[in-house]
């Protein structure tokens, strides 16, 4: 690929018109970048068919974002002649958030792996830019917001110029034209895609006709429909947002300062106060509730302690992660026009957020009442995790948006956020809410749910959640000894592998003859008679 383009002219050059003599070997370069970019998605998109067609995520995502960075990064290498640091830094979260499929199996884990694994082929795209904004760790919010719109448009319709202009098709048709071999070749590719759509129409149509087109071809036509589909969405996709990080000139800013909406500080300063006056009152109330315990609680709102701690947790931790918007969008329209201006968003922001950090408070004490009463689950462990990395942002935002430092935010709260991820992919939650739960009704702290574990965590907790069989009722261990049987007692295939799907059915094959003996209680046993059982006699009829 590198020796595609040996011109390593920048393709816009002093972003001016090239001469006569430069623009034929530019528009030369760029069709052949544009060839190779249309070639690296037809690619991706059928190894993408190729490794999806299995019995669920695993290390064919981990695959597959590998495939992707590289063909961006060896791309941008044959477009400029060397990879922008950032570039590269942005391709390596990604490959490294994409193995993380390989590795757990917490569907939460995998959503927020997946939202990383997009976020940093963003920050590549943004990288790549021939731009004004040269390094990417001085982004502001909005630059990230537009360019992840801009990417995600990229993905959807860029497919469209790199056909239609980028790859030059009416060049492309002079090269070819008076060479048999390159004719042939354009015309079976031109015919494939129609012999696939109408012939599968018509053996639809047509039974015999079907027959006889499957014993002409050997194909199975809805499955070849079935591939074609499935590989042309990702080559799709992925000759979009090739095209959009590497053919693509333009500056990721939002535009001029005066074309922007700003408001004076009259009118921000009373929306801040106001709301600072909102969660003063809520502040207040909760530190009555704090001081006057649980005789205060039911009298004044009715509910016990526990019903109190699971009313307002994630409702504190939804209006905690609000403000932050809030603060950033009061700032970028703020129009100061006196010095005291800035003093005064300043001290009003300061106001709000200490007023949060009260609230985030709160919501870790209601948490400590809730796991008390209800004890561990992955989502109650993940809203610690945000609420820390708010915590981390809003100190972030006072060190820098507040001190006039508005570009280097963005990025460090970014950047805080994947160290956060990157812990939770290694401190494995759905193993440590198993552990603790049991450590906590072993210790009598509270009654163990009996319902959550073998039927709602994921391979990651099968090991540590074995032994806490022992704890559950007969009816309860052995409908779980026959769960972990079914889900984790066999082989899937190597396209779905992951370290904790192996760790699992390894521990489920050392302990089958004890779960065998659990699922064959007799209170199993009954319950799947009486399931089978007609409604008639299930009713008693």
């Amino acid at each position: 690929m590198r020796d595609m383009l040996h011109d390593r002219t920048p393709l816009d050059a002093a972003h001016a018109p090239p001469s006569a003599a430069l623009a034929a070997p530019l528009a030369g370069r760029r069709a052949r970048l544009a060839l190779a970019t249309l070639g690296a998605a037809a690619a991706f998109g059928a190894l993408a068919d190729f490794l999806l067609r299995a019995d669920g995520p695993g290390i064919n995502l981990s695959i597959l974002a590998v495939a992707l960075v590289a063909a961006a990064l060896l791309l941008i290498r044959a477009r400029d002649g060397d990879v922008p640091r950032e570039a590269i830094g942005a391709g390596v979260a990604a490959v490294l958030f994409g193995a993380m499929f390989a590795w757990r199996d917490s569907e939460m884990l995998g959503l927020l792996n997946f939202a990383a694994v997009i976020g940093a082929l963003v920050l590549l795209a943004l990288a790549s830019l021939r731009a004004p904004l040269a390094n990417i760790r001085f982004g502001t919010v909005a630059e990230y917001l537009l360019a992840t719109l801009r990417s995600a448009g990229d993905a959807l319709a860029g497919v469209f110029p790199l056909v239609a202009h980028d790859v030059d098709l009416p060049a492309l048709s002079t090269r070819v034209r008076g060479r048999r071999p390159e004719r042939v070749a354009l015309g079976l590719v031109l015919a494939l895609p129609l012999l696939v759509v109408f012939g599968a129409l018509f053996a639809s149509a047509d039974a015999a006709f079907g027959a006889l087109l499957g014993d002409l071809v050997r194909v199975d036509l809805e499955m070849l429909v079935s591939h074609v589909a499935v590989a042309g969405v990702f080559t799709w996709l992925a000759a979009g947002w090739l095209r959009g990080t590497l053919l693509v000139s333009r500056d990721p800013a939002i535009g001029p300062e005066a074309s922007r909406v700003t408001l004076g500080i009259t009118e921000i300063g009373i929306a801040l106060g106001l709301l600072d006056l909102l969660f003063a009152l809520f502040v207040g109330v909760q530190l009555r509730y704090w001081f006057g315990g649980d005789d205060l609680v039911q009298a004044t709102a009715g509910m016990t302690y526990a019903e109190y701690a699971r009313r307002g947790f994630f409702e504190l931790c939804w209006a905690a992660a609000l403000v932050l918007p809030v603060l950033l969008t009061s700032r970028a329209v703020l129009r100061v026009e006196q010095p005291r201006d800035a003093r005064v968003h300043r001290a009003l922001s300061l106001a709000l957020v200490g007023l949060v950090v009260v609230v985030m408070l709160s919501a870790m004490a209601r948490l400590r009442l809730y796991v008390a009463a209800y004890g561990w689950t992955e989502a109650r462990l993940f809203a610690i995790a945000a609420i820390g990395w708010l915590a981390t942002v809003f100190a972030w935002y006072v060190a820098t948006v507040l001190r006039g430092r508005v570009r280097g935010f963005a990025f460090g709260a970014i950047a805080s956020g994947a160290l956060v991820l990157a812990q939770l992919n290694l401190f494995d939650p759905d193993a440590w809410v198993v552990t603790r739960n049991r450590e906590l009704a072993l210790a009598g702290a509270r009654t163990l749910d009996q319902t959550y574990g073998a039927w709602s965590l994921s391979a990651d907790a099968v090991p540590a959640y074995l032994p806490t069989l022992a704890l559950l009722d007969e009816a309860h261990r052995c409908r779980a000894a026959q769960s972990l049987l079914d889900r984790w007692g066999t082989d899937g295939s190597w396209k779905s592998w992951r370290v904790a799907r192996t760790r699992a059915q390894a521990a489920v094959r050392e302990a089958r003859p004890a779960l065998e003996r659990m699922a064959a209680s007799p209170v199993c046993a009954a319950t799947r008679k009486d399931a089978a059982a007609p409604p008639a006699e299930r009713a008693g009829g």
